[in-house]
This record gives structure tokens, sequence and C-alpha cells, in this order.
């Protein structure tokens, strides 16, 4: 990729709306090449870079001679490194005609390169003469590729060229399909304009008619059927056939009828005649002789044609504008007939003339005869009947008798007045297009209407109440030297606001109800009528008619006898649901519900929305939720919403058991009514707001045990395994004499719980058999301040009191939330309790955290943890409990294989065949699990195979550092083994992981729980063997034993305790040994105590019967 500094600017070749492109240098390659430039403010509009990029992309892959070469880019200066091009055909358009010769090579070079493009899919999209670039040799070439596209590319657009040469089918789809046709005709149009050169857009005098913005006015009269170019040899002389046949076929707006391919084209093109090539050094060899007489030859030939055009083109702008004098009559050969024309027989080449009452004559009209209408040399077909005529007769040089008729009728002359003077009796008017000023003599009553009226603020119109700027058509005959108006039609444009009542496209009529008076007025629009809607001209690609408008919406016209032009504002209404919501953005994706196409609408803070008939937010919005949708965008791809009514969808997933009691029937119970206020209203909140289905959500405020019971199990029994469902209890927990926790129903006595209240542990085992995949209980127990004889508990302690089956977890699949900590009472007030207030808020989507519209356990807590202190205080602390739903680690296959495995450990005579058959079958069973391993190695010690032993605890350890039985086996093993560093190593891994082992263990991780006093007494033997018996180098350092030690006091009285007896009973051991060295009467006695001495089976017994119980005894864990 190259880099800027390789590119000097040398100086600026044009400047555009989107670019600059610069004569530059390249340094490294020494030649001179082209660079073009984004404006900066584009580099910061990623589509506009897009386009840009795209089109160096396209570039490199287009190889041919007649289409520009790109060298290279340099992003971040968006640069394009383009080849240097000599010129464009833009300047040959502006100075003149240009040589027909030249035309017939352009074409030949603009058709090829159009082949290839089209061959290849491609559309240029933006042919006009700037684009047609002359390289150093003179060869045409293609450039600019900005709006070029493929041709299957169905979302690209190519209406944003230069209007002037735009194909008619990409303005209106009647034309046919965007595809290569469009470029052939933007080419064709070039051509002729060159070939006409500037005086090219006389052949458009309707041009202005359009309106006066060009870029729309050339839109319009391209896509106007009726509006054609005519052939070529009607406007230029001396075109070759087939080059006027070429540009004659390529103009053509009917798909059908033009030319189909560039290929076609040039088949239908001579070859221009060969030219002398140049030489190796780019200058031509010398010509002979009768190569420069055919060159003479042709110039002159040149000249010819190039005067022939400059004629005939003289001819066709005379002929459109008005003479100043008449041509001279020949001397009259009889006495001039006047009289007015009845009847041109145009078949018969015979008029029919009235002589003013007098009779009438029918005379014949030869070929050679004269007709002059108004001093303009015309044709017999203009004549029409009612013109006054003279026909005088003369001969002409030939001898010939030739009729001169001159006919006389008003002409109609449109445009604006510039002046008006009533002291002369004359105004002055700019007549349209071409802005001529005309003035003309207004004779005293010359009858004038200003908007179709004859009158003026109640008075009858005099021309002289006309003012500048007023449109008018008018009629004027020439006397003499004068133009003398006869009639005046003044037009006047006013405005108007005000709301359509009625749109008559037939008629071409729009009924228009007056803001200002209620008056209703209806008037014709004009053919040219612009129309815009919410400020926009063109929707969806078309250009906006006023059969367009619609009943009710607001306008503003402007208007004299016809509507000129109407600013419209429509509110607009579409429905669908949400695909997506951009919260930042402050958008929305909608998927509609008419064509379920996607449309993004901007949804500002003046935005009114409505959620299940609500007041709400954009941040209350979610994907999926139904929507009615106002906006005032008729076209785009993002709409700015006015109004949006929401509803939300049911999820038939979703299932709600709420129980409220807060009435009794035992007056000793304090009633607490707001409970199931709240409760209701929470309902309400589900349905509305949480998708909850109605049918699905069932309120059960203040019932009897036996009304509840029954209805949690038939309600439990409808939710589907794919259902999710809420259960929720506010109320009064109580906990009996035998630690068993009831719910109290609206018929329960304190004094028999277990005949009138729900046990928790029912409520929890119901949930528990429930099917559903995601089961909530939410315990919102008991209100602040209750005053009962029995043992009142919040909802906490009330979790905590349901029991698992053996060995499993309280909840395997339901999750709890608890309202209040243990100690704690729910807040009430006269709402309702304040853990009810919470979750109306956190339901109506506060606590969804990452905007899915779905509330699980974990948003739900988090949110009630923030919210509850804000409207409790600090008495009341919510409480989560996740569901343990693993399935029991061990199979009771396993268990009992493991069983046997520990049995072994309590046998003295162990047979080591049998002990590994045992061995695998217990790890078989149980898979990954530790038990197995943790059995077998502690068998190996008993059997004295202590480097199995320690091949099985090592990576153990490693794995599972946390369970200390690996610990206490190892130190043991290396003691045994002399190995008294490691072994102190071990007891002092043992000690630091003491603690972190004692936190509830998670299932399956920790497997067994020890005896603290008996491990640390153990610990202390061990301690003071190692430090007694290791002797030199064997000896552990005096820092490991003081790090053991440390850690142990660490740890507490209890264990530090027995740590001390077990080392005291170990030095007690030691002592005695000393003693017996002590009075040992011969060295061979000494040898054996001193044997004896270092026996570790001497000072402790390795505690296997222990571990084996409490291995087992986690089976179940």
């Amino acid at each position: 990729m190259g880099q800027a500094s390789r590119y000097d600017i040398v100086g600026t070749i044009a400047t555009g709306d989107f670019a600059t492109v610069y004569r530059g240098r390249d340094r490294e390659l020494g030649r001179d090449v082209a660079i073009k430039e984004i404006h900066p403010h584009f580099r910061r509009d990623p589509k506009q870079l897009e386009r840009y990029w795209k089109e160096a992309q396209l570039l490199a892959t287009l190889q041919h001679p007649n289409i520009i070469t790109i060298y290279d880019v340099v992003r971040p200066r968006g640069w394009l490194i383009l080849e240097l091009m000599r010129g464009s055909l833009q300047a040959s358009a502006q100075k003149g005609p240009i040589d027909l010769d030249f035309l017939r090579e352009i074409l030949i070079d603009s058709l090829q390169a159009l082949d290839f493009l089209h061959t290849n899919g491609i559309i240029h999209g933006d042919i006009k003469p700037s684009n047609l670039l002359l390289d150093s040799r003179g060869r045409v070439k293609l450039g600019d590729f900005g709006l070029a596209r493929r041709a299957t590319d169905e979302h690209g657009s190519l209406l944003k060229g230069t209007t002037k040469y735009m194909a008619p089918e990409l303005i209106s789809a009647q034309f046919g399909p965007v595809g290569p046709a469009s470029d052939l005709y933007s080419l064709g149009f070039t051509a002729y304009e060159l070939m006409c050169g500037p005086d090219f857009e006389l052949l458009f005098p309707t041009l202005s008619t359009f309106g006066r913005d060009r870029q729309i006015a050339w839109m319009m009269w391209h896509a106007s059927p009726d509006q054609k170019l005519p052939p070529i040899h009607r406007v230029l002389e001396g075109v070759p056939e087939d080059l006027a046949q070429v540009v004659d076929r390529l103009v053509v707006k009917d798909q059908q009828q033009r030319l189909g391919s560039a290929r076609e084209a040039l088949a239908l093109l001579k070859a221009p005649q060969v030219s002398v090539p140049a030489s190796i050094s780019g200058e031509r060899a010398e010509p002979s002789e009768e190569e420069l007489k055919q060159q003479r030859q042709k110039r002159l030939m040149r000249i010819i044609a190039g005067v022939a055009v400059a004629c005939s083109l003289l001819v066709s702008i005379l002929m459109l504008l008005p003479e100043r004098s008449p041509p001279p009559a020949p001397p009259p050969a009889v006495a001039p007939v006047q009289g007015r024309l009845e009847a041109v027989l145009l078949d018969a080449r015979r008029l029919i003339i009235d002589h003013d009452g007098q009779g009438k004559e029918e005379r014949e009209i030869r070929s050679w005869d004269e007709v002059i209408i108004n001093d303009k040399k015309s044709l017999l077909r203009d004549l029409q009947p009612g013109d006054l005529i003279t026909i005088t007769v003369y001969r002409d040089e030939q001898g010939r008798q030739v009729q001169r008729i001159e006919a006389i009728r008003p002409e109609r002359l449109i445009g604006q007045i510039e002046a008006v003077s009533p002291e002369q009796g004359t105004i002055t008017v700019a007549r349209e297009p071409e802005g001529e000023k005309v003035v003309l003599r207004v004779p005293r009553g010359t009858p004038v209407t200003l908007n179709g009226q004859p009158t003026f603020q109640g008075q009858k119109l005099e021309y002289t109440q006309l003012r500048s700027g007023d449109r008018v058509e008018l009629y004027y005959q020439r006397e003499g030297p004068e133009f003398v108006v006869r009639e005046v039609a003044a037009f006047r444009v006013v405005q108007m606001k005000g709301i359509v009542r009625e749109v008559d496209v037939k008629n071409a009529r729009l009924t228009v109800e007056s803001d200002a008076a209620g008056q209703v007025v209806t008037l014709p629009w004009s053919e040219n009528c612009v129309v815009t809607l919410n400020g926009q001209a063109n929707v969806g690609g078309q250009i906006l008619r006023p059969a367009d408008l619609r009943v009710n919406d607001q306008v503003e016209i402007e208007h004299d006898t016809r509507i000129r032009r109407v600013d419209a504002y429509r509110v607009l209404g579409v429905a669908g649901v949400i695909e997506r919501v951009h919260f930042d953005a402050g958008s929305i994706d909608v998927i509609l519900s008419q064509d379920q196409k996607s449309m993004q609408f901007l949804v500002p803070p003046t935005c009114e929305i409505t959620l299940a008939g609500e007041p709400a937010q954009l941040a209350d919005l979610r994907a999926g939720d139904k929507v009615d949708i106002q906006h005032d965008t008729p076209d785009g791809r993002i709409a700015r919403a006015l109004k949006i009514t929401v509803v939300r969808p049911e999820d038939r997933r979703r299932f709600a058991l709420l129980v409220a009691v807060g009435e009794f029937d035992d007056e000793s119970l304090p009633d607490v009514p707001v409970l199931s206020t709240g409760i209701q209203k929470f309902a309400d909140v589900l349905i509305r707001r949480g998708a909850f289905p109605r049918n699905q959500t069932l309120v059960l405020s203040n019932p009897s045990r036996v009304r509840w019971e029954q209805a949690l199990t038939a309600f439990l029994k409808d939710v589907p395994s794919e259902g999710e469902v809420v259960v929720c209890y506010s109320g009064i927990a109580i906990r009996d004499a035998s630690k068993r926790v009831y719910l109290l129903c609206r018929d329960s006595s304190v004094n028999r719980l277990a005949e009138t209240a729900l046990p928790i542990q029912t409520l929890a085992d119901a949930l528990e058999k429930c099917s559903a995949s995601k089961k909530l209980l939410i315990l919102d127990v008991s209100p602040a301040g209750v005053q009962i004889s029995g043992d009142v508990v919040s909802a906490e302690e009330a979790l905590q009191a349901v029991q698992g089956p053996p060995g499993r977890a309280a909840f395997r699949t339901v999750t709890a939330v608890a309202a209040t900590a243990s100690g704690q009472g729910v807040v009430t007030n006269q709402e309702g309790s304040a853990t009810v207030a919470a979750l109306m808020e956190a339901y109506r989507g506060a606590a969804d955290e990452n905007r899915d519209g779905h509330i699980d356990a974990g948003e739900l807590y988090a949110f009630l943890t923030r919210q509850l202190p804000q409207i409790a205080g600090t008495s009341q602390s919510p409480r989560l409990l996740l569901p343990d739903n693993r399935p029991s680690r061990l199979t009771e296959e396993a268990k009992n294989a493991l069983r046997s495995l520990g049995a072994m450990l309590l046998q003295d005579n162990l047979d080591a065949r049998v002990v590994n058959d045992t061995y695998r079958t217990a790890l078989k069973l149980a898979g990954k699990e530790p038990e197995p391993a943790l059995l077998y190695g502690l068998l190996q010690i008993k059997m004295a195979q202590f480097s199995e032993a320690e091949r099985v605890f090592e990576p153990l350890k490693l794995e599972r550092p946390e369970e200390l039985v690996s610990y206490l086996a190892l130190a043991w093993t290396k003691l045994f083994r002399r190995d008294y560093n490691g072994g102190v190593g071990e007891m002092l891994a043992l000690a630091s992981h003491w603690e972190s082992s004692q936190v509830k263990p998670k299932p399956g991780l920790i497997v067994t729980v020890l005896n603290g006093p008996e491990v640390f007494h153990f610990l202390g033997q061990l301690r003071e063997y190692a430090a007694r018996v290791g002797e030199g180098s064997e000896r552990p350092p005096d820092s490991l034993f003081q790090k053991l030690d440390d850690k142990v006091q660490e740890l507490g009285e209890p264990l530090t305790s027995a740590y001390q007896q077990g080392r005291e009973q170990s030095r007690q051991i030691l002592d005695r040994f000393d003693e017996q060295l002590a009075r040992a009467p011969d060295p061979a006695t000494q040898v054996k105590i001193r044997y004896e001495r270092r026996q570790l089976g001497r000072y402790a017994s390795f505690p296997f019967e222990s571990l084996s119980r409490q291995i087992l005894s986690g089976l179940d864990r």
C-alpha cells in the first residue's frame, strides 16, 4: 500500500462536490499521476467512505484500454492514485459542435468500454461528458466509477448522478428495469450534445416549465414519455447515416426500441479511417503527397460539415424566436385578396376563405406558394381557421405566379411581468423560458383577469393593478413596430393552509378547507405541481404527485388559478413486532405486519409511549412486544416515531401462583389486610408487564388450608415441562416445638398448626415434584411487629427448615428467595408489604438487567438487594437459596463396592489380588470420584506398599488440595521411609489447608470430614518423633518445625491443645528410650535400642479404622 510521502501534489485539476483531483508526481517511479482526494467531511461518513473505497476496488478489477487505470490507494489521506488524463469532453461540449469523425472515435471507444463493463455485470451509472476522459494519445477512457454497481445489486441506487444525462428508467419504473441500456441512453444523450455544442439546450424550450431547479427539470423531462429528441438529421445536416442511426436509437426512451447492447451499437458504426500510426518516439511519420492530399480533402469536408451544423442549428434557433421584421414582399402581380380563413384542406392543398360575409372562396395552394404567419415563414399546415389572411400574387424569377398568404392571429406569450408602466401604457414581460424581455402596449379597456377573476377588491380589474412578479398568459398582435395586447390573464401565487377534504384524481382537482376562515376551496392542480410530504419530494423512488395526497393531510399550498405547490404533513401509522431495541441509540427495529420487512424508528424523548395502557419509556420496551406506531416519515429506512402503543404478548410458558393471608378466623391472630391488596396488584403487573397469561395467573386471597392445598396440587399439575412457575406467599410463618415451620391460612390456629396450617415442607415438596423447567419460590414472611403467642420466624429461617431426601439438598430444582433474613420482619404500609412493592417494580422491567424480557432468579435477587433497603430501610435484607440439582454422586452399587473396599482396612491379613480386584470394581462404578483412590491408597499403606501409596496420594493431593487424608497418609509414608523433611512438610500443608477444608464443602469436591482433635493429636505425635529421631542431614531445620508450630497455634486452642498432647506423648516415649540408652550395658544393646527408637510404630498407630469410617460416611454427600 502506497504512503502519502511517495506522492507530491503539483497542482489542482478539478474540484467537485465529492472530491478534488490534483495533478501529482510519483517520486518513486518518476511519473505524473492524478490524485483524487475525498473531501474531509466525507471521510467521517462511513457510507461515503465505503462508496469511495468500493470505487477503488472496482477499478482495480477492471483492466481495459478504454477504462482509466488505478495505480495505488493511500487510505489515511483518502487518496486514489490514478492514471493522469489530458482532460475530459466537457470542455468540448461547451466550446462548439465536435468533429464528426472524432465523435465516431469517441463513440467506438466508449462503447467498447461499456461492452466490457456490461459483459462483466457492471453498470457505470454516470455516463456524461465530464466522465469521458482523454489520455495522452487521444483515446477516450471512462472515469469516475463512484456510482458504478453490479447489475445484480438490487440494493444499489444510481439515482445520484447528473440528471441531465439520466436514463428515464432510473426515474420511473414504467420505462423498464435499470441495466446496461441505461448507460447506452446516457452515452447517446452525451453524443447528441457533443454534435450540437452549447446550443444543445435550445432543443428543450419547455424545460423551464418543469421548475427552476435544473436537476429536477431534467428528471421531469426524461420521465415524460411525450418529450423526445428529434431525429438528428432534422437538427443537423451532413451527419453520416450510420452515426445518425446509432445516436437516434440510443436516445429512445422506450427500451424495446433502444439499442439493446453496446456490441449491437458497435456493429452499426462504420470503422473510422485508419490514421498513420505513431512512431515509438510518439512522433508521426512524414506523410506522402497523396496522404497530404487526402488529409486536405478530409479537413475541407469537416469544415463544410461544421458550417452545415452551425447553419442548421441557426435555422432551428431562429424558428423558435419571433422575427423582428417581416421578409420583404415582392411586387404584387394582381390585387390582394383579404378575408377570414374558414377551413384548411391539407389533403387537397386548398383554403376556404370567408370574405366578411360577402361570399366564400376556395383557393388552391401550390408547393411554391409562400405562407407567412405573424411575419414568420411557415407551412400550410400551420394555418388555422379564424386567421385573418391577405393573399398577394407576384411572379418569381422563373416567371411563375406565386401566392403570398400572410396570416395574422393573436400570439400567445407566457412569462413574468418585469414592469408595469401606466404612463406609457405598457407592460414589460420576461418571456419563458429564454427570459427575453418584451415590451407590449396595453390599450384602454383590454380584458384583464387575475387568477381567473375579472375583478379585484370588488372593482373591475385594470392592467395597472398587476404587479411585478405576476405570471401572465396574454395574447397580442403586431401592429407595425409595436406588440399590442388583446387579452391578459394574470396569475399571482398566494398561499393557503388547511386540511385536505377531497382528492379528485380523475379531474385533477384538490379540495382544501382553509385553516383561517374555514372556507372550502376546490382548485385544479397544475401538470407540474410540486408536492412534498413531510419534507420529502421523492418517496420510494417515485416523485410525489398531487394524487398521492390523502384526505386529512395538513397542507400548505401555493396557487393561482391552479395549485402550483403542495407541502403536506401526514401522520403515518404502522403495526408490527419489535425485533430489537437500541437503548443507547434511542431507536427500535420493527418487523412490519404488512410485509414482514424490518424498519427502524427513532424514538425521541418527546415520543408518547404507552405499555398496557400505562405511560412507559423506551427502557421498558422489549424484543417481541407488539407495537402500533405513528410517525411522520413517509420514506427512508429510519423514521421518527411520534406515538407508540405497546402490548406485551402472553408467554404461554409462564405460570404464577400468588397467595396472601392477612385475615384470620382465629381472633387471637392479628389481621394484616394490606397483604391481600398488595398481592392482587402484583398479579396485575405480572399479567400486563410480565407477559404472564391471565388464565395462568392464580391469586388466592386468605384461603383456607384445604383450599390452598387443593389449588396448589391442581395448579402445579397443569404446568408443562417447558413451563416456568413462580409461587409467592405473603403472610405469617410459625415454628412449632418440633422445629417444623408452618405457613398460616385463614382458618389456622396457633394451638393446632399441624391440622390447620400448611407445612412449608409440603409446599417445597410440591414444587420439587412439579415438572416445570424453572421454579421460583418467593417467601414474604412475617410482618414486623406481629404479636403472636407462637414462634414467628423470618423467611430465611422458614426455608432453612425444609429438609431434602437423605444425603440430598433441601432444594434440588427450586430456587428460593427469602424476603427477610433471620430475626427480621416484613415492613408493611397501606399499599401492602415492602417486598411486594419491590416485586412489582422488578416485574415492570426494572430487574431485567440484560433487557431480554425475562427476569431470572439472579436478576430478581440482585434487584431486591438494591431496592428493599430503599423501601424498608435496613430492617429487611433478602436471601437467595440456589438449588443443588446435581444427581447423587454415587450409585448404590458404587457405594456397596466402596464399603467392601473400606472394610478391608479393618482386616489384618490382606490378599493383594483381592484388594486390586475390589479397587478396580469400585473405580469403574464410582468414576472420577476420589473415594476409590483414598481407600486403595490407605490399603497400600496397610500392606506396607509405601511407594504405591505415594503414587496414589501425590496426584490426588494436587487435584484436591482440601482433601486432608492425602497429607496425613503422605506424612506417615515419608516419615516411615526416614524422609523427615518431606513428612514434616506434609504436616505443615495439612495444617495450612485445615481452615479452608472446614468451609461448607462443595458437593463432590471434599468428601472426608476429619475429627480435628484426633488429627492434630496424631500430628503432634509425628512432629515430636521427627524432631528427636532425625539426626544430622536427615533432621529438618528448626525453622520448618517452627512454621508448623505457628500454623497450629493459629488454628485455636482446641487443636493446639490436642497437638501439644500428642507431642508430649511422643516426648515421653523418646525420653524412656534415651534413659535405656544411657543404662545400656554394652554396644550391642545400644544398637538394638537405637533401632527400636527409630521405629515410627513405637510412637503412633496410623488411624485406618477412623479414616475408613470418615470416608465412608461421606458417600451420600
